[in-house]
């Protein structure tokens, strides 16, 4: 006997009643357990058992009619049917549950969406009563991941095991003006198996199709769900090439030991020279991370790199970084690199192959909100395949041991003198093998970049200073420091006017200052703010002036930046003496429409005493900068800030005699449209006392045009005017949605300042998202080595 409803929108909070409690005890936790049971998430069985000690969810049914046949024991809710039960939804043409067997059938245009916003279509879904093993037929599941399974059935086993009979897979979204098309790509296989224990999904006979076309057969392909963040497991093997090491096949294990820890194992096969073992461990703690990489290699042929630096049995190295917190304001770590010769790694292709060294450190930091603390070690590994410099010095011998180098910063809380009183101390210590000297386009200079033998200094500074606001905002800012530092040296280099007694002490006192006089007019396009600015400072003379190294301040770019820097010296060796003007004119506009404004003109005027500038140390630092004359160079910023992605910054140092171009570098960038685009030019005058005997003058640009939503072509160029030849250049083209990504691009680099030669270079690079993809490389100009990533 039946009782249909007929056109009747139904909708019942189902309770303990008679009629409707097999509907409520029965259909919806077999209903969401059988979603759940044909479902590929591995939380399903989490949230199935979540319902089930739920008894107090109640359910809602829609449908244009329900059904309960007493005889048969069956309820039938038909046409628009939706069944919403604690945070799940049910939509189909037809739900049929039968009481006795404990059989489930939602029928027609089935889709069910659990909370978490997976979803899963089918013609039918037919689940037995244990709501572990069942059968579904047109199964199509959509993740959030955005990936897709698809099949003609499926049928689920064991619980976690659910196998897709003519099965296919895809991350790319179907067209939404031709939802007939075919993806852009998909694997299709006679069977997919996804284990939701493993985490895994299997293919079996599988076809790689684009745009429904197969492009590549695969008898046997497997990968972890999509979901899946971290998985032990086979990672995209790497096949390379090189001339000395033959033909190259890596094949990455990933090791998921831990949530916090992890292991990468990459042996290599070479046809040419053997095995190379590459093992990378990585764990985070509670206080900090660290990772160990190690990789090396017994060379069957050695001789294949004969006369090179390569030309060992035993090859290897060992690279190390990890930081860590002590407290709230304490850290310490490390970046450390052994290495067994230098261009092990440019020849295996395991770091960057441009690096001409590698830099090793250990450090201790503190920080508060008034204090700084830094103790810092380096080591120096030179990574250039010629071992000597142009004078037959091994670049090694030239590099310097740093142990260590300490920096700490402390500003006094409580005003001293109603003003700010704070405290600079620096340390460093450092030795080398062999002098390092100067050279320009490979030939010496004669300047002294770093002695041999080992240099000690202590530097300790006090600085007190304090603003005032006089009549009409004026602000006054007076200051004064005192400094010292003492010198240590061993082992003098006869070359260099050291000193002779191998010890040293320098002071310095000054007082100044600073004057500066903000005025600001607004007006009814937005606002401008002219700030004249003086500074007057008296000082004493640097002492010991080209009789000291200078290891860590022999760069010095004279411009806006330290126009109004008390010492222009980048850092501790050098310390700018006598006594000095500077003056300037910094302006701002800010206009209503967001566009921004912003000028600088200044000069820097020596008093009186020793112009440190004009008096040059072993390095030459100081000579050609600009501040060498008693009256500077001009310099000029303009800096321009649009509200709609463009932007425009200038700057030019002018001659103070007679307006020459000494330096000038502008830059532009911006974005109108579909194009984005940079472009920038420099220019340096020769310096002929620091070996540049040329003027310099380079022109650089990139861009990048997006023709649709997913076609794009960039490029960029690097252009030396003076030498007429381009420093690097290249082209490309890109294509890219929510499933693929594709570029092919050309590069080419001309380096004439190192030991790697020009390298001209295609590279075509395919991506398949939540699969994975690959990168092949070819060497057009007949280098070393070309490799491909699938």
């Amino acid at each position: 006997m039946s009782r249909p409803l007929k056109q009747w929108k139904l909708a019942l909070f189902l309770s303990a009643s008679a009629l409707t409690l097999p509907l409520a005890i029965g259909l919806a936790p077999d209903l969401l357990t059988a979603y759940a049971a044909s479902h590929t998430t591995r939380s399903s069985d989490a949230l199935v058992e979540r319902i089930r000690t739920n008894p107090d969810a109640q359910m809602l049914v829609e449908a244009n009619a329900l059904i309960y046949n007493y005889d048969t024991e069956t309820v039938t809710a038909q046409g628009n049917v939706e069944i919403v039960y604690d945070g799940y939804t049910l939509n189909a043409d037809r739900v049929v549950y039968e009481q006795r067997s404990g059989r489930m059938m939602a029928l027609g245009n089935v889709r069910i969406t659990e909370p978490t916003g997976n979803v899963l279509t089918a013609d039918q879904v037919d689940i037995t009563e244990d709501f572990r093993d069942g059968f579904v037929k047109s199964l199509q599941v959509r993740t959030p991941e955005n990936a897709t399974f698809g099949a003609e059935s499926a049928e689920r086993t064991g619980g976690n095991r659910t196998v897709f009979n003519q099965g296919s897979y895809t991350a790319c979204e179907a067209c939404e003006k031709r939802p007939a098309r075919p993806y852009l790509w998909q694997i299709k296989a006679s069977k997919v198996i996804h284990d939701q224990q493993e985490q895994m999904i299997y293919y079996q006979n599988a076809w790689l199709e684009f745009f429904g076309v197969p492009v590549a057969y695969l008898p046997y392909f497997s990968h972890a769900d999509p979901s899946v963040k971290r998985k032990s497991g086979f990672l995209m093997p790497r096949l390379s090439y090189g001339s000395a090491i033959g033909v190259g096949l890596t094949t990455p294990y990933f090791f998921n030991l831990a949530p916090n820890y992890d292991l990468t194992i990459s042996p290599t096969f070479y046809s040419g020279q053997g095995v190379l073992l590459d093992a990378e461990w990585r764990h985070k703690l509670i206080t900090g991370s660290y990772r160990i990489r190690a990789a090396g290699i017994a060379q069957f042929a050695p001789d294949q790199f004969a006369g090179l630096q390569g030309d060992e049995t035993l090859r290897g190295y060992v690279q190390s970084d990890g930081e860590f917190n002590i407290n709230q304001q304490w850290k310490w770590g490390w970046d450390v690199t052994a290495i067994s010769d230098r261009t092990f790694t440019r020849d295996y292709d395991l770091e960057d192959t441009e690096r001409q060294e590698a830099v090793s450190t250990l450090y201790l930091t503190g920080q508060s909100e008034r204090n700084f603390f830094e103790l810092r070690g380096y080591q120096f590994r030179a990574l250039r395949e010629d071992q000597e410099d142009s004078i037959g010095t091994d670049f090694q011998e030239e590099q310097a041991l740093v142990h260590p180098v300490l920096d700490y910063n402390l500003v006094f809380g409580d005003p001293v003198l109603n003003g700010e009183l704070s405290f600079d101390l620096n340390f460093t210590s450092l030795s080398r093998e062999n002098t390092d000297f100067g050279t320009s386009n490979g030939n010496p200079t004669g300047r002294v970049v770093g002695p041999k033998g080992t240099y000690t200094r202590l530097s300790l500074e006090a600085t007190w200073q304090k603003t005032l606001v006089g009549p009409m905002g004026q602000l006054f800012t007076p200051f004064a420091s005192l400094r010292g530092d003492a010198f240590w040296l061993e082992q003098n280099e006869p070359l260099a006017p050291f000193i002779e007694d191998n010890e040293a002490f320098r002071g310095l006192a000054l007082a100044g200052i600073e004057w500066r006089w903000p005025l600001i007019a607004q007006h009814t396009w937005g606002t401008q703010r002219f700030e004249p600015v003086a500074q007057v400072i008296l000082r004493s003379n640097e002492n010991l002036l080209g009789s000291l190294p200078n290891e860590d301040a022999q760069s010095l770019v004279f411009d806006d930046t330290n126009l109004f820097s008390v010492n222009k010296f980048s850092g501790y060796d050098r310390v700018e003496g006598g006594s000095r003007i500077n003056i300037g004119m910094i302006y701002r506009a800010d206009l209503n429409n967001g566009v921004s404004i912003r000028t600088v003109l200044g000069q820097s005027l020596h008093l009186f005493g020793t112009n440190s500038f004009a008096n040059p140390d072993v390095a030459a630092t100081g000579l050609d900068s600009g501040l060498e004359t008693d009256r500077s160079d001009y310099i000029a910023r303009f800096t321009l800030d649009t509200a709609n992605d463009l932007r425009l910054d200038a700057f030019v140092r002018l001659d103070e005699s007679n307006f020459a171009v000494n330096r000038s570098e502008i830059t532009a960038s911006g974005k109108r449209g579909f194009l984005t685009a940079s472009l920038g030019y420099a220019y340096f005058a020769e310096q002929p006392n620091l070996g540049i005997a040329n003027e310099r003058e380079e022109i650089r640009g990139s861009a990048s045009l997006q023709v649709n939503d997913n076609w794009r072509v960039f490029g960029d160029f690097r252009y030396d005017i003076e030498n007429n030849g381009a420093v690097s250049d290249g082209i490309g083209i890109a294509y890219d949605d929510e499933c693929f990504g594709l570029s092919l691009s050309y590069t080419e680099t001309h380096d004439r300042y190192t030991d790697l030669e020009t390298d001209q270079r295609i590279y075509l690079r395919v991506n398949l998202k939540t699969i994975g993809g690959g990168e092949v490389s070819q060497d057009l100009g007949g280098g070393e080595s070309e490799s491909a990533t699938y």
